[in-house]
């Protein structure tokens, strides 16, 4: 596929579904911040702009613009959008979130992404006859690089360090609209660590361990109250 310049494409690997979208204003951007943006002066034509990246990223944020006119409407955009970050039907709760890959002007087009955050910025309205409809709207995607799952040597080894005393953990209570994205966002200072956590808190029933008390989908609300074991930083 080949996006046009100026936009940017987003596309499921299970699926193929993409979408694309106009950049919007800001250039898109790694967290942490590493390399930066490059004008260079070419004759007889406007400057041009590209990115020179320094090291992997961890997490990108893209701001982008969804056209709600002719052939589509914004809603279904961010519907789209979210889509993105969905399991498909029938895999259950414990479904990972779809691996993403990225095209366009935008860096990080060569590594595998998950959805992490989208944001709605302000809507441009137009009036018809059949009432005001939004046309179009700004907002903020934000990608994360996704975590490797555990494999069973690094679970052993992490037994043995909890067991000697090396590794400790603490318990926290999910508030109002927790995720366990935004738990290892708030209580590890990096959001792809969620994982780590779920694989923390799965029940041994038996000798073998079960699925945690809670949803491994990331972006999906927990119950407030739930206690939830977090490793120190």
């Amino acid at each position: 596929m080949s996006t046009p310049d100026g936009q940017v494409t987003i596309t499921r690997e299970d699926t193929g579904e993409h979408v694309t979208l106009w950049l919007g204003d800001e250039p898109a951007r790694y967290r942490p911040a590493v390399g930066g943006w490059q004008t260079i002066t070419l004759p007889f034509s406007d400057p041009a702009t590209y990115w020179r990246a320094a090291s992997e990223p961890r997490a990108l944020t893209i701001p982008v613009m969804a056209e709600g006119w002719p052939a589509t409407s914004v809603e279904h955009v961010w519907r789209a959008l979210e889509q993105m970050g969905e399991a498909q039907d029938g895999q259950g709760e414990d479904a990972a979130p779809p691996r993403l890959r990225v095209e366009g002007m935008v860096p990080g087009t060569r590594h595998v992404w998950v959805m992490d955050n989208l944001e709605e910025g302000t809507p441009i309205w137009q009036g018809g006859p059949g009432g005001q409809r939004r046309v179009r709207q700004a907002g903020t995607i934000t990608l994360i690089r996704p975590r490797t799952p555990p494999t069973a040597r690094s679970r052993k080894l992490t037994s043995a360090r909890t067991a000697s005393g090396k590794a400790k953990t603490r318990t926290v209570r999910a508030v109002a609209k927790d995720t366990l994205q935004k738990i290892a966002r708030r209580e590890l200072g990096d959001s792809s660590r969620w994982a780590e956590i779920y694989d923390m808190n799965r029940r041994v029933v038996k000798g073998k361990k079960k699925a945690a008390p809670f949803p491994r989908d990331p972006r999906r609300a927990l119950k407030v109250g739930t206690r939830i074991k977090v490793p120190r930083r």
